[in-house]
């Protein structure tokens, strides 16, 4: 059971899919969750990943990312942030980064 669980829903999502962040074992992690139709009750989507050519695992496991402790997860979530030209500025606000060449390229 994880420690706690912050919901995000996905806009635009076909099927109700949401992105759980959650924290087990002071591991943070992005599970892919999908809410019921009713009731709003959120269910981890789970998979048998492969372990060889050919073959796969007998147990299920929820399909994550997994970011680490605190600090390396702040780190890869800045990364994410940088990879769609955002910043965090100071107060934790999320802003478009400014292109560092305003010149027409032609």
């Amino acid at each position: 059971m994880s420690e706690f669980e912050i919901n995000i829903d996905l806009p635009g999502s076909a099927f109700n899919e949401c992105i759980l962040v959650e924290k087990y074992k002071n591991e943070y992690a992005l599970v892919l969750a999908k809410k019921g139709d009713k009731g709003g009750t959120v269910w981890k989507k789970w998979v048998y990943p492969q372990i060889g050519k050919g073959k796969i695992a007998e147990k299920a496991i929820p399909l994550k990312i997994p970011l680490g402790n605190a600090t390396d997860a702040i780190t890869v979530i800045k990364q994410i942030a940088n990879a769609f030209n955002l910043q965090i500025v100071e107060g934790g606000k999320v802003v478009l980064a400014k292109p560092e060449d305003d010149d027409i390229p032609f």
